[in-house]
């Protein structure tokens, strides 16, 4: 295993995660103060229901993170190109449909009073049709990121996101000259952004490989099979996480209007941070994972789950000491107070926790390729998710606190289990290897 260039990549991803939380954290405030709690709460459900589409590649985009990396340790780069090329035609297709039904379906159904989005001033209609639109392109576009961390330089996808960030908080800053709570604006903004980001780290993924530039020539639909074959498991695990990860913000505005979004999503999204740089360590380690596993290198994989896992219980530390200075810490960075409710805070502090260690063992389970179990486990967790959330949130009387515990309640489940079997087949593949 090339230790060395993992260690730099996550290096240089560590370098950027600061400035990145620095640029998230000016942002949120710059964006708050231009749209106002309540439009700010009606942009982050906005962006919470567009993301659905990043989930409806078929697994396609995680087969090819696993076939590519396959190709590439065995330098196989006619074989690369050709599943990136068949790739991008796939996740093409699918971006163009899911344009036209999803603008069709919104429309036809009056989905933006169903979910409360209306605003007075704002055609929400058409702000929904220019996010999806800069979704899908960018859906397509985001196969370079793929792509990166397939050859096991994520370090790039780091750098180009935090020029993202800065152009969003350049943007915002010069509409914020002439204009105020305008969803339009910043719809646009957010789309123009990451639009930039994946085509600059288009650039640089490719400039040097050409084996990573998608061509009509190597498209080979043969090869689609493979990529559905590995991806269909994981495009299951990411539906079930669509519904554990997206639901929320939409529970809490058909429960209590969007304006409670707000206090919930500051408290997650600050969490969340400890989870972004627990990603940046272990977001590497999925291809990593498909090398040693290709190379029959099971030393090496204990040995850095052990690390990894000391790494963790670091975060966590930070994470249980957030609980103490968030509220403090959040008031200065708002400039203004928000009512949190009861348990919310800690409860989403111990969740962050279960959701970083049960990561731990999902990335080496999907880099290995044994993805039976978790994908089952994700299945359950997305039928208990809501019934539970909203039975602690509306039953129990718990309001926000209610929402995020039933979302640990299914998350337990994947902290528990998915340990026990990545070390069961460990052991498993060590008395292969023994007969």
């Amino acid at each position: 295993m090339d230790d060395k260039g993992i260690v730099k990549n996550i290096g240089i991803s560590m370098f950027m995660k600061p400035i990145s939380l620095v640029f998230s954290l000016v942002y949120t405030t710059m964006a708050l103060s231009f749209l106002g709690q309540e439009k700010y709460g009606i942009w982050v459900i906005i962006l919470n229901i567009v993301s659905w589409i990043n989930y409806f590649d078929i697994g396609i985009g995680n087969g090819l993170r696993n076939k590519l990396a396959e190709a590439y340790a065995k330098e196989d780069y006619k074989s690369a190109q050709t599943y990136v090329s068949t790739a991008c035609l796939g996740t093409s297709i699918i971006s163009v449909c899911f344009c036209v039904i999803i603008t069709l379906v919104w429309n036809l159904l009056d989905l933006s009073g169903f979910f409360k989005l209306n605003t007075r001033g704002e055609d929400t209609n058409v702000v929904i049709f220019i996010s999806v639109f800069f979704v899908c392109v960018n859906f397509v576009l985001a196969l370079s990121r793929t792509s990166a961390y397939a050859i096991q330089q994520p370090g790039l996808t780091s750098v180009t996101g935090v020029i993202g960030q800065a152009l969003q908080i350049g943007i915002l800053f010069i509409l914020s000259r002439f204009l105020h709570e305008n969803l339009m604006a910043v719809a646009v903004m957010y789309g123009v952004a990451s639009l930039f980001d994946n085509v600059i780290l288009y650039f640089l993924i490719t400039r040097k490989r050409e084996y990573l530039r998608p061509k009509i020539s190597f498209i080979n639909l043969k090869y689609m099979k493979p990529l559905l074959a590995m991806g269909i498991g994981f495009f299951i695990m990411q539906i079930c996480s669509l519904v554990l990860n997206t639901t929320d913000n939409l529970l809490i505005s058909s429960l209590y209007g969007s304006s409670e979004v707000t206090p919930y999503d500051m408290a997650y999204k600050c969490f969340y941070m400890f989870v972004q740089v627990h990603a940046i360590i272990i977001m590497p380690m999925w291809s990593a994972y498909t090398v040693a596993n290709a190379n029959n290198d099971l030393n090496w994989m204990k040995n850095t789950m052990r690390k990894i896992n000391r790494i963790t219980l670091l975060l966590s530390a930070g994470v249980v000491a957030g609980i103490f200075l968030f509220e403090p810490f959040a008031a200065i960075w708002l400039g203004r107070r928000l009512e949190y409710g009861k348990g919310l805070i800690f409860i989403v502090a111990i969740y962050m926790i279960a959701q970083m260690f049960a990561n731990n063992y999902s990335s080496f389970l999907c880099g290995v390729g044994h993805i039976k179990i978790p994908t089952a486990i994700a299945m359950a967790g997305a039928v208990m998710n809501i019934p539970l959330s909203v039975f602690f949130a509306k039953y129990m009387h718990m309001r926000l606190a209610g929402i995020i515990l039933g979302s640990f309640c299914v998350m337990i489940m994947s902290f528990i289990v998915l340990p026990i079997v990545s070390y069961q087949w460990l052991r498993m593949r060590e008395k292969d290897g023994e007969v």
